[in-house]
């Protein structure tokens, strides 16, 4: 009996920390707008680049979290969110802006926040609250 009640026990401590969110905070070093083009207007988001330590962050943390769906955080607030298809190793990311943000709702109040060096938040698996 006290074996089989270890068992159930451990089986769901393990099951719990499976659902348990993982995060990692990043650090931009550069932020930029996309240019427009003659075909299409500029979208509506701020392209990041992070330093090498973020770079290899987000890149072990997307590899430990592929198939998932990430949410990215500046000061708190969600700004994206979207499924970590393959292992991001290029350092950059496209945040793209607006929708259901009430603080921050267009790509150049966001390109500010980086400005003054706001790191981004990632956290997965994201729930939608």
């Amino acid at each position: 009996m006290c074996f089989r009640l270890a068992v159930v026990l451990f089986s769901l401590f393990l099951s719990s920390t499976s659902l348990m969110a993982a995060e990692v905070v990043l650090t931009v070093v550069e932020a930029w707008l996309p240019e427009a083009t003659d075909d299409e207007p500029r979208p509506d988001a701020v392209y990041v680049r992070f330093n090498p330590d973020s770079t290899e962050a987000l890149a072990d943390f997307s590899a430990a979290h592929l198939g998932e769906v990430a949410g990215i955080y500046v000061e708190d607030q969600l700004v994206f969110s979207a499924r970590l298809r393959e292992v991001i190793t290029n350092g950059s990311l496209a945040l793209f802006v607006g929708g259901e943000s009430e603080r921050i709702s267009t790509a150049e109040e966001l390109l500010k926040l980086f400005k003054t060096g706001i790191p981004i938040k990632v956290i997965a698996p994201f729930v939608e609250e």
